[in-house]
């Protein structure tokens, strides 16, 4: 006869300390099992599990991180690296007064074609829909590029 919901929980439990006090991100831990990261928090409190980061730690921590960034390296990157969000690396970089690098491949050709479109004639409204951006966005563009309500033809 296979295990009962409770026992199997419990192994599970065991697998996710073993792997927490092995020094696995909790962002492994979350997509190895599909659970959420509170579930994985409870289990290492309740485990008696330290995660914070001594000062020290968090300072050479913080210190390789604005390291990164200086190197170009996109903000998720670091994440991945770091096994951080996102937003806990642009945290560190806002207190730093260093700035993130865009990443390149989320915009890569977008604002090009924008600009090509405008210049075709086609509607700011066509445009947006099109590539899935606000109306806003493809004024900001044109607006960067010199390109005035003027020079744009409205169909």
């Amino acid at each position: 006869m296979g295990l009962s919901s409770t026992e199997k929980k419990l192994k599970r439990n065991k697998q996710i300390i073993k792997e927490l006090k092995q020094g696995v991100f909790h962002k492994e831990i979350v997509s190895h099992f599909g659970i959420t990261r509170q579930t994985v928090w409870e289990i290492s409190r309740e485990a008696g599990i330290r995660r914070k980061l001594t000062q020290k730690e968090l300072l050479k921590r913080d210190a390789q991180i604005i390291n990164s960034i200086k190197q170009g390296i996109v903000c998720q990157k670091i994440a991945d690296l770091f096994g951080l969000s996102k937003y806990t690396i642009k945290r560190i970089s806002t207190k730093s007064g260093v700035k993130l690098r865009p990443n390149p491949s989320r915009f890569s050709g977008r604002n090009e074609k924008i600009i090509k479109e405008l210049k075709k004639g086609r509607r700011q409204i066509d445009i947006a829909i099109q590539l899935g951006v606000s109306k806003n966005v493809v004024w900001n563009i044109a607006k960067k590029a010199g390109l005035s309500k003027k020079k744009l033809t409205v169909l």
